[in-house]
């Protein structure tokens, strides 16, 4: 190694050391920056991490203690709330994987992204997004062209599969994985983020023994749960009859799949369904390898991680989706990308969110497997060779 590299790599100790040193002060300048009013539960996201208590997330009496543990809380500023159960509170947001305790006190146990920091970031989420806009325009007129009478699946397709699907979060995976010199990585985090980009959205997939369900959804929409619980009932009938283009059977057909437009008139399904056989499925597969290309071109997730004060894991989850939100909300400004006016008094439209891969045998399975397998191999191939 040389005397150079030496030298880079005892700066980027002292700017790690930096940042873990000032972490508290991060912390209470994000204290701060969100407003009284806003609900700890609002301003938390979920990648994949298991065991986190949500009943206690949203329980509104939790709040002055999340709140409190921003940036750190020792034990007298916790017992300056006076609340009457405070140690049974803290018990279980510590069991519930919300808060830590350390010598000094409590203090939250994921990232806060506000304030000071939010700015930085998001600094760097618009020079990305400008540079990469015009390049995901192609991506989404080419997805659409493969909708034909079905373009209201245009925004579920490019945020739910293309940037949000597995084959984007597998590349993301090795991308950084390869950057990072490391044999595996972990990319399961949760982070606290105030105030929330205007274009968020995340997806639910459900997989079942018919095949796989994916629900695109906003805070504003049908909850995901809520429709995967309406198309389980009967022992999945309406999954099953849309599989096979059937009728749905009347006595199946519920007040609410009519009111959320999943049925017409003929009491046919009106759920979009993902043949195998289709040229969207290699076009999805094919535009999130050349999304996520542009992402690993354009986003400096290592000088984000330094900037916020986090891993490059959690550097890279965090920026991605606010990057995604970024660019769809440009392309819906620009007028390419149309997001579906979905709301829970007005669901009639909530078919435009989801769509059905029916997988009714091994071998379906095998072929998506392989495709899925294809697609990772020759996108990181092409990366190595670049």
């Amino acid at each position: 190694m040389s005397t150079r590299m030496n030298a880079v790599c005892l700066w980027v100790v002292c700017m790690v050391s930096w940042v873990a040193s000032t972490g508290v002060s991060r912390g209470a300048s994000a204290k701060g920056s969100i407003p009284e009013n806003v609900p700890m539960g609002s301003i938390f996201s979920n990648y994949n991490y298991r065991g986190i208590d949500w009943r206690a997330l949203h329980d509104p009496k939790n709040d002055a203690v999340l709140r409190a543990c921003i940036g750190g809380a020792a034990g007298s500023d916790l017992a300056a709330l006076k609340i009457g159960d405070l140690d049974e509170r803290l018990t279980r947001l510590e069991k519930g994987k919300l808060i830590q305790r350390s010598d000094s006190g409590y203090s939250l146990r994921f990232p806060v992204v506000a304030g000071e920091t939010h700015a930085r970031l998001q600094a760097s989420i618009r020079a990305a997004a400008a540079q990469m806009t015009p390049a995901a325009r192609g991506i989404v007129k080419e997805i659409q062209a493969q909708l034909g009478g079905r373009e209201e699946m245009l925004y579920h397709f490019v945020w739910s599969v293309v940037m949000d699907g597995d084959i984007a979060w597998k590349l993301l995976e090795l991308h950084l994985q390869r950057s990072l010199q490391k044999d595996t990585i972990d990319l399961t985090t949760c982070w606290w983020l105030y105030p929330e980009h205007p274009f968020s959205v995340g997806t639910n997939g459900y997989p079942g023994s018919n095949g796989l369900l994916i629900i695109t959804w906003r805070r504003s929409t049908p909850a995901p749960g809520e429709i995967h619980q309406m198309f389980s009932a009967s022992d999945d009938s309406f999954l099953i009859a849309s599989a096979r283009r059937e009728p749905i059977p009347t006595d199946k057909i519920t007040d609410q799949l009519r009111s959320y437009g999943f049925v017409d008139a003929s009491n046919h399904s009106t759920l979009f369904l993902i043949d195998l056989s289709s040229p969207l499925i290699p076009v999805l597969a094919q535009c999130s390898s050349r999304f996520v290309r542009l992402v690993t071109t354009h986003l400096d997730v290592k000088a984000i991680a330094q900037s916020l004060g986090v891993t490059p894991e959690q550097a890279l989850v965090i920026a991605y989706h606010e990057l995604c939100y970024e660019i769809l909300g440009r392309l819906s400004a620009a007028g390419d990308l149309p997001i579906p006016q979905v709301t829970k008094d007005h669901p009639q439209d909530a078919r435009s969110l989801v769509s059905f891969l029916p997988i009714t045998s091994p071998a379906q399975q095998d072929q998506l497997n392989e495709m899925f397998n294809e697609t990772v191999r020759k996108a990181m191939t092409e990366q190595r060779d670049r």
